[in-house]
């Protein structure tokens, strides 16, 4: 089990350059919220294939992707509840000590509630997503 957290931490640690990339682009053209809404999206597809293919590679392959897929994005969204919740807790403290406009705070946001959201998320993989 500690192997396995490890790599799910690994594969989090990828999903949350994909979640920053993303959140980049998009909040040139949209408000942080939406942008992270869409970033979260984004992370989920690429840790969902990147723990199928090497975290959880002994679970069961007989079924198809997309259910998996499934599974992984409702207990991703379960994770997000704390993800979320501080992230836009963080911001809205941000913009009363008027530190948000910094270049780098989104970005430092984002990290407490990917943490917070990481021990459900791997939980809900082990027992429910990815079940040998």
């Amino acid at each position: 089990m500690t192997r396995q957290f490890l790599q799910f931490g690994s594969v989090g640690a990828l999903g949350f350059i994909v979640d920053a990339s993303v959140l980049w682009i998009l909040s040139h053209w949209l408000p942080y919220e939406v942008a992270r809404a869409l970033s979260f999206w984004a992370a989920v597809t690429s840790n969902w294939w990147f723990n199928r293919t090497f975290t959880f590679k002994e679970a069961r392959r007989d079924e198809r992707a997309h259910h998996q897929w499934g599974r992984f994005f409702c207990a991703s969204l379960i994770g997000f509840i704390p993800n979320w919740g501080l992230f836009v807790l963080l911001m809205e403290w941000g913009n009363h000590l008027s530190i948000s406009n910094w270049p780098i705070y989104p970005y430092a946001a984002l990290i407490p509630g990917i943490l917070a959201g990481m021990i459900i998320n791997f939980s809900l993989s082990k027992i429910w997503v990815f079940k040998a």
